[in-house]
């Protein structure tokens, strides 16, 4: 029977192999503005935009789980007399596996929520034209990022435009979805805890040991040979659709649907556009694509800039990605600068847990210094590289039945908490910069209990793992993305070349933030380096002989301490588009302004959809951090 299984997934490795060599065939990459705009304009005119029927309807299934998703995001009321109700409908808008054939039958959908304000609605007001939004991810749902946030975006946005937040291929209520690779959300869960690497902490100016790299080298064995098993659970559990659909998921194609659903809403134009001329040398145009993107929403942003220029809008990209790398160079080589800034933000996290003080921030009764503050921190993380930490039998937030990890508590697995809560200094859900303080200081005090109670108590929880409703696997929509994106994998797929990238290029950036993006690094062990087409010209951060000129000039943000999204892109991209942008610098802590909002970046970004343009190239808003640390509330878990 083992013989017959195992010749099976042979022969789907096979057919999925196969499937990936036939779908290189009659592939266009495209290297200039007009050669992307011809793939669009050949299909258009092999299937008339006419021809496309658009059903808007706000009792859709696309709304009503939108809705239903985002309202643990969001206190306000969705509920049914809720005024977004009346401001939104959705619908599903077919696009083609491949725009480059027009012949090609192969269907995907991808789910649109739209909010048209009210006024709009009723005629009252002229549209602007429209916005479409990404939250990043890769893998975030723009329908619920619109449905959970829509009071924002109607606030930031004057409500003078229609907002459209979709999910793209891959992606949420898209279908089809990425692959499925795991049999339920806890097996998931499980693996992800299991392909961690224990990479040890050195103290300045030391070498890892001989038993120390032994023992990384073991990690990774085990790490390469269970994502080996991982592409064997995506054949098992991915419908033949979503495998098919792989090579056709990447940021390009994206980019191309962006584009064929700017000409798809304009031609069957709902309201009334406004297209007063102006004489400040702004394009309004309500035709123009008009985007604002967050995070890895920045690549999408970046790569429609370089591929229809002459379309683009008004853009907001906030929290800059380096697209230039994420597209044109090997994974390994993307996250440098990110890890760097990562250790940036844990400094500046330390000296704003010194500012607050002992009763805001009881880690810094440790030290009233921030490099002692870290090097005491450093000792107790050491510890646990050697010997990880167990939460006692008496601890109640610790169920060995429920309890991912059986209660133990590793150092990867405190790094990545670490760093998910630099990302989210004033997460309600997580605590943010308190947890973070909260989990650091039992390190120090070797108190598993308030470790496992501040840190793990439900990002370890069995319950909570998976599908919210079904506690089924989530796809792996983001990996795949990843891996369809990169134009090669690093050959780091072998444990010497990835040992030798975590020694020689990992360790000596960041301490902390290793190989975070492990299954990223190994593509083709996971056998998700295959896209079909891609975007082979220059990005905006290429340094071209002549800098991208856009319709428009897009407002770039950056934020000082974003430990995901290093400050240093925005100003890099400001400076690569020199006469195509404005750069506002957001001294806050977290990933994107989004993090540590403050009124200073709002108004600037309400005056920037108003009118097209801001009064200076270069702007800068302070949050401060000391608002990030309330007085911490007790913890009860014996």
């Amino acid at each position: 029977m083992d013989r017959l299984v195992t010749l099976h997934v042979l022969l789907l490795l096979a057919l999925f192999f196969l499937t990936l060599t036939i779908s290189s065939c009659a592939a266009h990459n495209p290297s200039t503005p007009v050669e992307a705009a011809k793939i669009i304009s050949d299909y258009v005119a092999a299937h008339p935009l006419d021809g496309e029927k658009l059903h808007w309807a706000a009792d859709s299934p696309i709304c009503h789980i939108a809705l239903s998703q985002s309202s643990s995001y969001n206190s306000s009321d969705l509920g049914p007399t809720s005024p977004l109700r009346e401001q939104m409908d959705c619908l599903a808008i077919s696009v083609p596996y491949t725009y480059s054939d027009p012949n090609d039958q192969r269907r995907a959908d991808l789910a649109i929520f739209r909010l048209v304000p009210s006024q709009i609605r009723s005629g009252k007001r002229q549209s602007k034209g429209r916005i479409f939004l990404n939250p990043g991810g890769p893998g975030g749902s723009g329908s619920i990022f619109l449905a959970a946030n829509w009071q924002h975006f109607l606030d930031r946005t004057n409500a003078e435009y229609e907002l459209i937040g979709w999910d793209q291929r891959g992606v949420g209520q898209s279908q089809p979805s990425a692959p499925i690779c795991f049999g339920s959300g806890v097996e998931q869960a499980r693996f992800e805890l299991d392909v961690q690497i224990n990479v040890p902490i050195l103290q300045p100016g030391t070498s890892p040991t001989p038993e120390q790299i032994r023992a990384l080298r073991e990690d990774v064995d085990h790490s390469l040979a269970r994502y080996a098993e991982w592409r064997n659970g995506c054949l098992k559990y991915s419908s033949k659709d979503s495998v098919d659909f792989l090579p056709f998921i990447g940021t390009f194609y994206t980019a191309l649907d962006l584009e064929y659903m700017r000409q798809l809403l304009a031609h069957h134009q709902d309201f009334a556009p406004t297209a007063a001329p102006r004489d400040d040398g702004i394009a309004t145009s309500p035709d123009l694509l008009h985007y604002w993107g967050i995070s890895y929403g920045t690549t999408i942003g970046q790569l429609y800039m370089a591929m229809f220029p002459e379309q683009t809008g008004l853009f907001i990209l906030d929290g800059v990605v380096n697209a230039s790398s994420s597209l044109h160079n090997r994974v390994s080589r993307q996250t440098v600068g990110d890890q760097a800034e990562a250790v940036l933000a844990l400094e500046g996290f330390y000296k704003a847990c010194l500012a607050a003080g002992p009763s805001s921030c009881p880690l810094s009764s440790h030290s009233k210094d921030a490099k002692h503050l870290a090097d005491v921190v450093d000792v107790g993380l050491r510890r646990i590289h050697d010997e990880p930490m167990r939460a006692s039998s008496r601890n109640t937030t610790f169920l060995a039945g429920q309890s991912l990890s059986n209660g133990t508590i590793t150092l990867p697995q405190i790094e990545a908490r670490m760093l998910s809560l630099l990302i989210s200094p004033l997460s309600r859900l997580s605590g943010g910069y308190a947890t973070l303080a909260r989990i650091l200081k039992g390190v120090v005090d070797g108190d598993a209990d308030e470790v496992y109670a501040a840190g793990f108590r439900f990002s370890l929880d069995a319950a909570s793992a998976g599908n919210s409703t079904s506690g089924g696997a989530l796809p792996d929509d983001g990996i795949s993305i990843v891996c369809q994106d990169a134009p090669s994998d690093d050959c780091i797929s072998t444990s010497d070349a990835l040992v030798d990238w975590i020694l020689d290029q990992s360790i000596p950036i960041s301490k902390y933030f290793d190989p975070v993006v492990l299954p990223s690094l190994s593509c083709s062990a996971t056998g998700l380096d295959h896209a079909h087409e891609r975007w082979t010209g220059p990005m905006p951060m290429d340094q071209p002989s002549q800098p991208l000129q856009l319709r428009n000039k897009a407002l770039i943000i950056g934020n000082v301490l974003d430990p995901s999204t290093a400050g240093a892109q925005a100003r890099a991209l400001h400076a690569h588009l020199p006469n195509s942008s404005y750069l506002l610098i957001h001294h806050g802590a977290g990933h994107t302004s989004w993090a540590q909002p403050c009124i200073c970046t709002h108004e600037l970004v309400r005056l920037y959809w108003g009118l097209g343009s801001l009064p200076a190239p270069v702007l800068k808003c302070s949050a401060g951090l000391l608002p990030l640390f309330g007085r911490p509330s007790p913890l009860t878990y014996f």
